[in-house]
């Protein structure tokens, strides 16, 4: 996507309705009809009236024949002929010589400062500018007549000052309450607004504000100001990636502009239907509305439309393969950019030339390329692109070192974007950006010569990424806008945005102190708009940055002894695990993201139901052993205790149920799958915990000592809950009754009030009314359900009972808020350690939500759980508990025990959870074996259960 046409902007704010007249008496009738006339595209009879009006009125009265003047080079704007419009204008300013309206003054410099820069003559613009700041300054500072504010608004947009503009256009409208037609008023704000927006690269509000617009200009019937509507509001929804509707905006604003010869209108929409068809391929419609765009910016002399126009022809080249015209074109543009002093022009087709000389192979004029972007200092996106490419170039030459500090500089500049402005789709795209440059990042690392901190360097790396991509699926989660609070977040988080550029423009360099503080307070501000708090989750900032080092630090040289750490990172073309004990960091390289996204989807697919062929099953688990666990065997030695990181595929394989090889198999391994007829699991050997992530375990580990200080009830359990109407249709989860009793029981939490809530109990509101921090324990059996992605709407949810007004779906968002301190957190339900994998990188799941809202452990599934089977388990697994024994080893032995007495048949199975939410209709989740009665040995029984977080006995 290119970005918006650079004309854009200037167009919607030249072509706002005209000034309202301060002193001009018993004229301000003829006045308004000739103003009338231009906002009907009815050009000749304006210019007939204004000439009419001129030669009545009389030659001394300056105000009037000013306004004349003003309005005759509107018109003569719009028809393309700019030399006679700045003309017109100068003439308009010499009539106010000597005077003291300063409003007009400023109103009549930047509509001259606009004509001069669209026919090229930038000195000249700028001079007006200057001067409009200059007589600016003079108007006293509470003046805030709608018509001047608009003008501030325009002068500040032109000189990139977008916040002031903002700000600006939002006085105006605030101004408009004294006005006789205050929602006209209010619309020429909101347009100059939209325009604003769309050049700030926020093109919702822009779609949003454009579309307030076309609707009251539609209503009024002002063709001329409905064109400029429909022509904003075709660049949004390209923006947007809507091209059918912007392709349908532009087409009825081209219509419009053409009834009406509105000349550089219509130059300007010829350009961006050029644009929208060449988003969808069609070179041949592109090149005849942009060859027609150049032709009408010609007859105009228009230098920034010809400079665009240029820049959209080198694109259309490129697409076509014509590489060298398109460098041509490229050039051109990038010269005409550099003669008006154009920054973002410039970055544009530099950006474009780098593109090109890469097609070409020309390496030097590429860099020459990046280094021109590198200079103006562009947007965070540009400047993210622009390092990762100048990275790529120092990569081809030798330089590793060099690459990997552009890669270092490149994620930071994403850090930069204010992902508060993003739609959900626009902020997946930027979450994928940035886990494909740690991707790019971990591997230029691991290229280097080993040395003495490689392994931890690049882990650090996968680290931070790790945090940053949880901190995306909370901001899909979570990001609200509505409250007051929010507001003044928002607020400050433009405060630090303004302070950043006037740090950068005064020459601040990356890594500089001042950069670095306005980097930290971006980070606190961006968490308290999500409603966190900056824990190791912060994935950026100087602080954060040092905080999941130092803690990745205490984890490699806290390990128990016989602990190992598996950290797996997935990319393209390989893939890295990193083997972490107490003797150090070890990398392994491993097959392709896609290779083994591939394997873990066949396993998943036979032993996520009951029945699967013990055969299948250990052909597809020996193959992932051998891809993720062999490579570190010598590491692991005799160690038992693995703690796995997983990383986007791999958070939904279950470690348990991989097969190892017989060869190198103990006799009494051997002896317990013969007598289970089972595979040779890597249960038989492991026990398994998983984690987040490295540095989670240090935080999680010093929070469960603090917690072992403190006095606490053993358990509370919510089980069996009674649905209304809406889910009524899920079958009740009878079992889990008996499975709460009994882990009460087990615990010793005896029976008082408050420690189990079953059945019409079991609610939401309860659970949230409830002082969790109270317990130890917290135990949830009930139907879940795990989305795809998450989303506002769609999140990873449990279904309590619903009362007190709350629905009884616990979302990810709302297990946020709770207030937890316990040991452990059992999910005894459907899919709730799933996670959606991308953008989110398995992250957006229920376990790492209750992790965050205060537990040291969660237990959760992988996927569907049978009822009275998760009862035997969860059974086993408080006995074990009961006796003191850590929870990792208590829930291998529950597992051990059911595959060791798992002799029976199972014919009908009911699971606890469904595939989405039911709208009451939906059937009971019932499972049923496809081709065989399923044994209680099958990994569908208990490879479902992860525990995730730290169980005490990973560090020392």
């Amino acid at each position: 996507m290119t970005r918006a046409l650079p004309t854009l902007a200037v167009v919607v704010a030249a072509l706002a309705p005209a000034a309202a007249w301060a002193e001009v008496g018993s004229w301000r009738a003829e006045l308004g009809a000739i103003e009338r006339a231009i906002e009907a595209g009815r050009y000749a009879d304006a210019l007939n009236e204004a000439g009419r009006v001129a030669a009545v009125a009389p030659v001394g009265d300056h105000h009037v024949q000013s306004a004349l003047l003003t309005l005759r080079a509107r018109a003569l704007s719009d028809l393309g002929q700019l030399n006679e419009a700045a003309d017109a204008l100068d003439g308009a300013l010499a009539q106010l010589v000597g005077t003291t309206d300063a409003e007009q003054v400023v109103a009549i410099l930047v509509e001259t400062g606009e004509v001069r820069w669209r026919q090229g003559q930038s000195v000249e613009a700028r001079r007006a500018f200057d001067e409009a700041a200059a007589w600016n300054d003079a108007i006293a500072p509470g003046k805030r007549a709608p018509v001047l504010e608009r003008a501030r608004a325009r002068l500040a947009a032109f000189q990139h000052r977008y916040d002031e503009a903002r700000d600006r256009y939002g006085a105006a409208r605030e101004a408009c309450d004294s006005e006789a037609d205050r929602a006209l008023c209010e619309t020429e704000a909101d347009l100059g607004l939209a325009g604003v927006s769309l050049q700030r690269g926020d093109a919702l509000s822009a779609r949003r504000l454009f579309a307030s617009a076309l609707a009251e200009f539609s209503r009024r019937d002002v063709p001329r100001e409905r064109a400029i509507a429909l022509a904003g509001l075709a660049a949004a929804h390209r923006e947007l990636g809507e091209r059918e509707l912007a392709a349908a905006h532009c087409d009825a604003a081209l219509a419009i502009a053409r009834a009406t010869h509105h000349r550089p209108l219509l130059a300007q929409l010829q350009a961006l239907r050029g644009q929208i068809a060449l988003d969808e391929g069609d070179t041949a419609v592109a090149t005849r509305f942009l060859d027609a765009a150049l032709e009408q910016y010609r007859a105009m002399r228009s230098a920034p439309g010809i400079a665009a126009s240029r820049e959209i022809l080198a694109r259309l080249a490129l697409r076509r393969g014509r590489r060298h015209e398109a460098a041509i074109h490229a050039r051109a543009a990038s010269a005409i950019y550099a003669e008006l002093g154009d920054g973002d022009g410039i970055v544009s087709a530099n950006a474009l030339l780098a593109e090109i000389a890469a097609s070409l192979g020309d390496t030097a004029r590429e860099q020459e390329a990046v280094n021109a972007i590198l200079a103006k200092r562009p947007a965070p996106r540009v400047r993210h692109d622009a390092l990762v490419r100048a990275s790529r170039l120092a990569r081809d030459r030798g330089d590793l070192p060099g690459a990997v500090a552009l890669l270092e500089d490149a994620g930071e500049a994403l850090d930069q974007v204010p992902v508060w402005r993003l739609d959900a789709r626009e902020r997946d795209a930027l979450s994928r950006e940035r886990a494909s440059t740690y991707d790019t990042l971990i591997d230029a690392i691991l290229s280097e010569p080993a040395g003495d901190d490689t392994a931890e360097h690049a882990l650090n790396a996968s680290e931070r990424g790790a945090a940053r991509a949880f901190v995306d699926v909370l901001e899909r989660a979570r990001l609200r806008r509505e409250s007051p609070r929010a507001a003044e977040l928002l607020a400050e988080l433009d405060e630090v945005d303004r302070a950043d550029r006037r740090a950068a423009q005064a020459g601040a360099a990356p890594g500089d102190g001042a950069l670095a503080a306005l980097s930290d307070r971006r980070n606190r501000l961006e968490f308290a708009l999500l409603g966190l708090a900056p824990r190791w989750l912060a994935p950026r900032g100087s602080e954060a940055e040092r905080r999941i080092a130092r803690a990745v630090s205490n984890v490699a040289t806290g390990l128990r002894d016989d602990v190992v750490i598996l950290k797996y990172h997935l990319a393209e073309p390989r893939s890295w695990l990193f083997a972490i004990d107490s003797g150090g960091i070890s990398v392994f390289e491993l097959p392709s993201r896609e290779a083994l996204a591939r394997d873990v989807k066949a396993f998943d697919d036979a032993i996520a139901k009951p029945g699967a062929s013990s055969r299948v099953v250990a052909r597809l688990g020996g193959r992932l052993y051998d891809a993720l666990i062999a490579p570190a065997r010598a590491r692991i030695g005799a160690r038992t205790r693995l703690v796995v990181v997983p990383h986007r595929e791999l958070r939904l394989l279950p470690f348990d149920a991989l097969t190892m090889p017989t060869r190198g198999a103990t006799r009494a391994e051997r002896a317990v799958a013969a007598r289970n007829r089972t595979p040779l699991y890597l249960i038989y050997r492991y026990t398994v915990s998983y984690a987040p992530s490295v540095a989670v375990v240090d935080d999680l580990h010093h929070e469960a000592e603090r917690r072992a200080r403190l006095a606490r009830y053993p358990l509370v359990a919510f089980a069996d809950p009674r649905y209304d109407e809406r889910l009524a249709s899920l079958p009740r989860l009878a079992a889990s009754k008996g499975e709460v009793e009994m882990a009460s029981a087990s615990l010793h939490a005896g029976d008082a009030a408050g420690t189990l809530f079953l059945g019409a109990e079991a609610s939401e509101d309860r659970l949230k009314k409830l002082d969790l921090s109270r317990y130890r324990v917290v135990h949830l059996a009930a139907h879940g359900f795990a989305p795809d992605r998450v989303g506002g709407d769609e999140q990873p949810a449990l279904f309590l009972a619903p009362s007190g007004g709350e629905d009884g779906v616990l979302k990810l968002s709302e297990v946020l808020d709770l207030n937890l301190d316990a040991d452990l957190v059992v999910l005894s339900a459907c899919s709730s350690a799933r996670g959606d994998l991308e953008p989110g990188d398995g992250l957006g799941a229920l376990t790492h939500a209750f992790l965050y809202a205060g537990s040291s452990s969660v237990l959760a599934t992988l996927w569907a759980v049978e009822d009275t089977h998760a009862a035997r388990i969860m059974a086993g697994f408080y006995r074990e508990l009961g006796e003191a024994r850590p929870s990792a080893e208590a829930l291998r032995d529950a597992r051990l025990a059911l595959l060791a007495g798992a002799t029976g048949r199972e014919e009908r199975l009911v699971t606890r959870g469904i595939g989405g939410i039911t709208d009451g209709t939906q059937e009971p989740t019932i499972a049923r074996p496809a081709r065989r009665a399923a044994r209680s040995a099958d990994p569908f029984f208990w490879a479902s259960y992860v525990l995730v977080g730290e169980s005490g006995d990973i560090l020392r």
